[in-house]
């Protein structure tokens, strides 16, 4: 005999494996060393784009919706793969 709390386990875990994290959405790109991320932070309420740059995540922009995070990711790719070694300003930190 199955106890009732079986199926809706094994539901959910079912739903995490199909998809595991059903509200993360992000773009990610790397050019060379650097990890460009742009994802809706939840803390924020934004979206935001980070820099993986020598060990350490730099915020360096923060956009109102995800068209604007996607074109602006884009721009940072573009940056950053024109001039690597770039100063970065945190947007968190750096004001």
């Amino acid at each position: 005999m199955k106890k009732l709390t079986e199926q809706p386990r094994m539901d959910a875990i079912s739903a995490i494996i199909a998809n595991p994290n059903p509200h993360k959405d992000f773009f990610r790109d790397e050019v060379g060393e650097l990890i460009i991320d742009t994802t809706y932070a939840e803390d924020t309420g934004k979206w935001e784009t980070g820099i993986f740059k020598n060990g350490t995540w730099i915020i360096v922009s923060q956009y109102e919706n995800k068209e604007e995070a996607d074109k602006e990711h884009q721009n940072w790719v573009k940056k950053v793969t024109k001039n690597p070694s770039m100063k970065l300003k945190d947007i968190w930190r750096d004001n």
